[in-house]
């Protein structure tokens, strides 16, 4: 392929030359008019400088001939010669500091994504119990803020009821449960014992089979000590971004993990498995747990966007593997259930924010 009136300077003068260029095999042969001479650019060497935009003509230059240009007036010419000309990719082109940056950054990332993790699996089993309970406190401050605290005295009783009965296997905890007024279907294990409900998720519970299977929940969370091992993989994760960056975003990234602490699919599964067993072995019905959760399902279904739901309900298994989880490990499926609450307790919990 030769192409004719195109322009050429040596970078040695100022001086347009009238040349046609070639391509042959894997180069580019520019031939000077009225010269003998020709000059040969290799196609992996070829770069356009200026793509032929708003009359203008294209440009393109050879990195090892820094100071010299190629112009090349007419469209279609540029179209015909660009195909051969292979367009290094972002890394080729990056400077030597770009280059340490982005390889930094991965690194970095690889750090905080696999070796944090399992660090922190090992430096939860020594932490102290009142360490988590102050963490937990804390974290209970943030999520609270100016949010109301619904304060029925009786609603408060029957909570305690439930709280009482369900841990009483576990004493290494003060459990602690608390209703904020939000509109949010959600509930939230903090470490140390803490357990806060939204109000919206009692007014969502048709029955309080429902509201025990979601607090069985997350007192699994607390036990297995979900919570805090998130918190340290946070806190860990925000110093080794810090200490290499030199910022000061741990408090900040903290205090947002707080607000959503979510869990991997793997705890919620250990946490639903906790919280049938221990539903059974209360003879507390576990179809009220699948019940409530099978309406988030139908949430998430409503809302195609994912971000308008709360972590709580995106991070959760999906009902039918709950329901698969009950069935496998009921005890007995035809076994004699009791209620917990008795229907004025159970009453005084739906009015907890009256």
């Amino acid at each position: 392929m030769k192409i004719s009136n195109v322009n050429f300077y040596d970078g040695k003068i100022s001086v347009k030359r009238n040349a046609s260029v070639e391509i042959l095999g894997e180069s580019i042969i520019i031939y000077i008019e009225g010269d003998t001479r020709s000059y040969r650019w290799n196609l992996d060497t070829v770069e356009i400088l200026d793509k032929p935009i708003d009359g203008r003509p294209a440009v393109l230059g050879c990195n090892k001939m820094p100071h010299a240009r190629l112009i090349i007036p007419h469209i279609s010419d540029f179209k015909e010669i660009s195909r051969y000309i292979k367009i290094p990719n972002w890394w080729q082109t990056s400077g030597v500091f770009t280059r340490n940056i982005v390889a930094f950054i991965a690194i970095l990332s690889l750090v905080v994504i696999f070796v944090v993790p399992y660090w922190t699996k090992l430096v939860v089993p020594i932490v102290p119990k009142e360490w988590e309970s102050k963490l937990g406190d804390e974290a209970k401050s943030l999520i609270i803020g100016e949010s109301k605290i619904c304060s029925s005295i009786n609603g408060k009783k029957a909570l305690e009821k439930i709280i009482v009965n369900l841990t009483d296997e576990i004493p290494d905890y003060y459990f602690k449960i608390q209703v904020l007024q939000k509109d949010s279907s959600n509930a939230i294990s903090l470490p140390g014992g803490n357990i806060i409900i939204f109000s919206k998720l009692i007014d969502e519970s048709k029955t309080q089979e429902e509201l025990i299977g979601v607090i069985a929940h997350e007192i699994a969370h607390i036990k297995y000590r979900h919570g805090l091992e998130n918190i340290i993989n946070t806190l860990a994760s925000g110093f080794i971004i810090d200490v290499f960056t030199g910022g000061g975003g741990t408090i900040l990234y903290l205090a947002n993990q707080y607000k959503s602490l979510s869990f991997s699919r793997e705890k919620e599964k250990k946490a639903d498995l906790y919280a049938i067993k221990l539903l059974e072995r209360k003879k507390i019905n576990v179809d009220g747990m699948v019940n409530f959760f099978s309406k988030t399902d139908k949430t998430k279904k409503k809302n195609s966007v994912s971000d308008s739901l709360p972590s709580y309900l995106s991070t959760h298994p999906t009902s039918k593997e709950r329901v698969d989880l009950i069935e496998k490990y009921r005890q007995n499926s035809r076994r004699e259930y009791s209620s917990l609450l008795t229907k004025q307790e159970w009453k005084n919990i739906k009015h907890i924010c009256d």
